[in-house]
């Protein structure tokens, strides 16, 4: 009856050695956001030259959806992306995107501004504003 022992004892051992093993990968994937792409939808308000919140974070491959409310038009410069979204001012302006990059980009703001010099038979140009950075995206990977 000394097989019975060592077969116990093997099992012991390799319990002790997958066990922890298996609640380390648990952790790691918990903490790691196992989770997927996700499709987020964000509220921002650009008041006065700044985003709130100031700083977006949403995970790699992310559908993307800003709610940006505006006090003022333009338009929103998405750096790292080179995308832009007009924004009226009163209105809430949706900006979708794939978070296909991950990293931290610059979210800048373009206002506009009436050009009254440019007028002609009563119509004033409307033309970019300087452009301000307003805030930033951050992409966590996957």
């Amino acid at each position: 009856m000394q097989g019975l022992p060592v077969k116990k004892s093997i099992i012991f051992k390799f319990g002790i050695i997958i066990f922890p093993l298996m609640v380390s990968l648990a952790l790691l994937t918990v903490a790691c956001g196992g989770a997927g792409p996700q499709e987020r939808e964000i509220a921002v308000k650009l008041t006065a030259g700044q985003l709130d919140p100031g700083t977006i974070k949403v995970g790699q491959n992310d559908t993307v959806t800003l709610k940006i409310e505006a006090d003022q038009p333009g338009s929103i410069h998405l750096h790292g992306y080179d995308l832009e979204q007009d924004v009226e001012s009163g209105n809430i302006t949706e900006f979708v995107f794939l978070a296909d990059a991950s990293g931290r980009f610059r979210i800048a703001f373009h206002a506009a501004r009436v050009d009254h010099h440019q007028a002609s038979g009563g119509h004033h140009e409307v033309v970019d504003g300087e452009e301000v950075d307003v805030g930033f995206l951050e992409v966590q990977p996957r």
